[in-house]
């Protein structure tokens, strides 16, 4: 049997939020209750410039950017 991460070993970890090709709408409230569900398990939380939509389009960044910003060596900014 595999064992299953607890969630207290996370409280005081950090972990990133990002997004597929399709971004999240800016005014999309999930992500934001996502980051304060989180922070009531004191896990830190950081997202990815590519997590929301640019433009007029539904994509997040390239498929270059997205992979910088999974943690390939681009370091991530935390979203205050």
């Amino acid at each position: 049997m595999k064992k299953m991460l607890s969630l207290e070993k996370l409280a005081g970890k950090t972990v990133g939020l990002i997004a597929c090709s399709d971004g999240r709408n800016h005014d999309n409230k999930v992500v934001q209750r996502v980051i304060e569900v989180l922070s009531e398990m004191e896990i830190k939380s950081v997202l990815a410039s590519t997590i929301y939509c640019r433009g007029n389009t539904p994509f997040s960044g390239s498929p270059k950017e997205r992979a910088e910003q999974s943690g390939a060596g681009t370091k991530i900014s935390p979203e205050q």
